[in-house]
């Protein structure tokens, strides 16, 4: 059974810059037959704008994109991650409605999320430092 990955934003960026953190989501993901990639909608929009932001042309960024699998993604799912965000925004002031949609997509689709983010940190997170 592969690996089902999902980079948010911050892990993608760290790849397309070829920083250290973007290396070790190089190794994990780069030319391995045993990982698939779940690109959620909300994270490739972001991705576009960070990079375009950073200077990067989308054409860069869009072909390593192409290569990923879109999740399931149900209105089911959106009103779950919703509710999640108005319950861990008691929590955690600043938590975005996009990470709780990212929490909410990698556990339905089984996917384990690669991300910087600490508020994102979990049993199925990989966290880059």
């Amino acid at each position: 059974m592969r690996q089902r990955l999902l980079l948010d934003t911050s892990a993608w960026i760290e790849y397309f810059l070829g920083s250290d953190l973007g290396k070790r989501v190089s190794s994990m993901i780069d030319d391995s037959p045993d990982v698939l990639i779940v690109l959620p909608n909300v994270v490739a929009s972001e991705v576009i704008s960070k990079s375009i932001r950073l200077g990067f042309s989308p054409l860069i960024v869009h072909p390593p994109l192409r290569k990923c699998v879109p999740p399931i993604e149900t209105k089911e799912y959106y009103f779950e991650a919703g509710k999640k965000h108005a319950e861990l925004r008691k929590i955690i002031p600043h938590f975005s409605l996009v990470d709780a949609i990212i929490l909410t997509l990698a556990e339905k689709n089984k996917a384990t999320i690669i991300t910087k983010d600490t508020h994102l940190a979990g049993p199925n997170t990989i966290l880059l430092k």
